[in-house]
């Protein structure tokens, strides 16, 4: 009775460690488990945890370096069943397997030192004290996990490709330190006083990749802080500059437009005079910059017409069709964010558009649905955009000053909590921007 006892309890610790490890797992990787497909995916893959730990468990008492095998199953999931980056998915599958070696390693040493207990005694028989250290190591684990998915599950964990290599580098070192000494524990005859000293070496390992991991997360986000900050500021003066010059313009506009109307005064009274060659003279004057200031759309914001006229009047001037709608009284979004805005999109809009040597058009339209703006800037392309560039980087030479365009569309967006989209449909490549109205 009793052994059937211990093989029940062995096989329901199994099955919770494969669930707490993989949620861990899912978690980090901002997997939603609310989702059938998700919660499907999260099941079968935790019933394979466990049939891994099942395996491990058969063939050796502790696993040491072995315990790599976790790491790898962790990774593939990650890899093929999870969104996220390659290098955050090793970092969150090695991050998963050390939690689960620490907590191990150090209830177990903590339990054999606290009951003057052989660690392989714990490991091995059927005890009180083994059932103490097998139910604190679950405790103790779910906690851990919890606690961390709470760090890594959120975006805040934003490293470039160094810092997330520094952090590996860590893991590694604190991973196989770790798993050395306990095997040592394990497997050698060591006295009581070195055990001691043996635990404290691997919690000092631990609060040593703890220390690492927080200097680099902490100065990673201090020097990003700082660059926002300061990109925050150009884009700020720019916008500023931007619209003010954008208004101008289509202030130009309005005076050139009052000044047709005088304009026809002075025709008509030239042709009433029979002075024809002056009246023809005087109209081919203004002609180039009345098609100069020609207006293309009027919805009610001075700084949405200013930026509309501006870029797809200058689109007309190099040959390019236009064809534009929008709603009518736009508002609650800030004039200079829409400018910015739509100043990008059609700046890259009218770039592709430029390298066509066949069709060459360009479609904008602005709807105002259930409390959003929905803003697509299309034009026409020859091949698959995003085929061969699938990240929109920039093609120019110059990469340190252009490139921006794309960033700070996507900024807007988000300070509107908004989403932007990029989908081909035919020969149409198409920018789409929601911006939500609070």
């Amino acid at each position: 009775m009793i052994d059937f006892l211990w093989k029940l309890l062995e096989f329901a610790v199994t099955i919770f460690d494969g669930f707490v490890l993989t949620r861990f797992v899912f978690l980090s990787l901002n997997c939603n488990l609310q989702y059938p497909t998700n919660k499907a995916k999260y099941f079968i893959s935790s019933i394979g945890y466990a049939i891994v730990i099942s395996i491990m468990n058969s063939i050796t008492v502790f696993e040491g370096l072995g315990g790599v095998i976790y790491t790898v199953y962790a990774f593939l999931i990650s890899l093929f069943l999870l969104q996220g980056t390659v290098i955050k998915k090793l970092f969150v599958s090695i991050l998963n397997n050390l939690i689960a070696l620490f907590v191990n390693v150090l209830v177990s040493s903590a339990v054999s030192a606290a009951f003057k207990a052989d660690i392989t005694v714990i490991y091995t028989e059927q005890s009180l004290i083994r059932f103490i250290a097998v139910i604190s190591a679950q405790i103790l684990m779910f906690v851990f996990c919890d606690l961390l998915i709470k760090i890594i599950g959120q975006d805040k964990l934003s490293l470039n490709k160094k810092e997330w290599f520094l952090i590996l580098i860590t893991f590694v070192f604190s991973f196989s330190t770790i798993a050395i000494i306990h095997i040592a524990q394990t497997y050698y005859d060591i006295p009581e006083a070195a055990t001691m000293l043996m635990l404290f070496a691997e919690i000092c390992s631990v609060i040593l990749f703890v220390a690492s991991f927080y200097i680099i997360f902490a100065l990673s986000k201090s020097n990003k802080e700082s660059e926002e900050l300061r990109i925050l500021k150009q884009q700020n003066e720019y916008r500023i500059q931007y619209a003010n010059n954008i208004k101008m313009q289509y202030d130009e506009i309005r005076r050139i437009r009052h000044d047709m109307k005088q304009s026809y005064s002075v025709i008509e009274s030239l042709i009433s005079d029979e002075k024809y060659a002056e009246a023809s003279e005087y109209i081919n004057s203004n002609i180039s910059s009345i098609g100069k200031s020609e207006i293309i759309i009027n919805v009610g914001n001075d700084f949405v017409n200013a930026i509309l006229n501006s870029k797809l009047t200058y689109a007309k001037s190099i040959g390019i069709e236009v064809i534009c709608s929008s709603t009518s009284n736009i508002k609650g979004i800030d004039d200079t964010d829409l400018c910015s805005l739509l100043g990008n999109m059609l700046d890259n809009a009218i770039e592709a558009c430029e390298k066509n040597e066949g069709e060459k058009l360009i479609e904008t339209n602005i709807i105002f649905r259930e409390n959003k703006y929905i803003i697509i800037v299309s034009n026409s392309v020859e091949s698959e955009i995003l085929k061969s560039n699938k990240a929109l980087k920039t093609t120019k030479k110059d990469t340190e000053n252009h490139g921006f365009g794309v960033k700070s569309i996507r900024t807007i967006a988000e300070k509107y909590g908004g989403v932007v989209n990029y989908y081909q449909e035919r020969n149409m490549f198409n920018c789409q921007v929601v911006l939500m109205l609070k």
